[in-house]
């Protein structure tokens, strides 16, 4: 058996897989959401998001050893990159784990996101883009079938967008123009890529995409991935679009963990579909972790 444990900026995560007849299967899996950066001030993470994180190491931990497992790797990325205090939190966290942690960088990332998303594009046809969004950074991947053509990760993650449209779990008129002008802005050179390669289909992974396979599955792509209704997801972006918080709290379909950045997460999900002409959604279960797996 081994694993991988994600040190995200919105969430910790861990697998734990083994290999059965060449096949990968999970053994174990499990999420925490840890909001690194959802208080941060001046670029540093809070003592009590530092407290957050260590309970969820410590927890993933021991898991590892009541599993056995000597072969693992432990991951961070934008938050440990890019905030102040990222490398003490670092060697605490060390700590808790045993082990060193690696801090990809932000093309490392994409790369390793494009590797694990990858794999679950069976059958699909012509070039595409993926979507990786997280609480520091947002991952965008230009690719036909497994061939890389463009891979960058830009600082607009939802805690960085919130910290930019100063919003507090709704969504106004004025941000929602706000970000596409930020788009406009940040992804000139994404634009020009899914021009030049005639892009019109986009695979969202893992976080918010989740949600957006639960509420709005339409086929399955193949036994890993799933084609999503747009026309339906757009019900749900517009629905959410300058609701009052109070109404937002009442919708019984957003989990709890998700409430306050959803708003957030679906106006940028449905700001990039326009922004990019895209006619084809796809939900991939993969990101970063699954392709450090296949170097494990």
């Amino acid at each position: 058996m081994k694993a991988v444990i994600d040190l995200g900026s919105n969430t910790f995560h861990l697998r734990i897989v083994k290999q059965e007849r060449g096949v990968t299967k999970t053994v174990f899996r499990k999420r925490i959401f840890v909001r690194l950066l959802e208080d941060a001030f001046n670029n540093t993470i809070t003592e009590e998001a530092c407290q957050r994180a260590q309970r969820a190491s410590l927890e993933f931990y021991e898991k590892i050893h009541e599993y056995k497992i000597t072969n693992y790797q432990v991951i961070g990325t934008a938050a440990f990159r890019d905030s102040i205090n990222g490398d003490v939190l670092k060697i605490e966290l060390e700590n808790t784990l045993h082990t060193r942690i690696r801090i990809l960088s932000d093309i490392e990332e994409a790369m390793y996101i494009f590797k694990g998303v990858a794999q679950t594009l069976v059958n699909i046809n012509g070039p595409y883009v993926i979507m990786d969004i997280g609480g520091g950074s947002v991952e965008f991947i230009v690719a036909e079938e497994k061939r890389l053509i463009f891979a960058k990760s830009y600082p607009i993650g939802l805690h960085k967008l919130a910290e930019i449209l100063s919003y507090n779990k709704t969504m106004s008129a004025i941000s929602h123009k706000k970000l596409r002008e930020i788009c406009e802005e940040w992804l000139k050179d994404l634009q020009l890529s899914i021009q030049n390669e005639k892009v019109n289909t986009m695979v969202g992974n893992a976080g918010s995409f989740e949600l957006c396979n639960t509420i709005a599955a339409k086929k399955p792509l193949n036994s890993y991935s799933t084609v999503l209704d747009i026309d339906k997801l757009k019900f749900y972006f517009d629905l959410l679009k300058c609701l009052p918080e109070n109404e937002i709290t009442q919708l019984n379909w957003i989990p709890e963990n998700r409430m306050r950045m959803l708003p957030l997460a679906f106006a940028f999900i449905d700001t990039v579909i326009d922004f990019f002409n895209i006619e084809e959604l796809i939900y991939s279960p993969n990101s970063v972790k699954e392709g450090i797996l296949l170097e494990i």
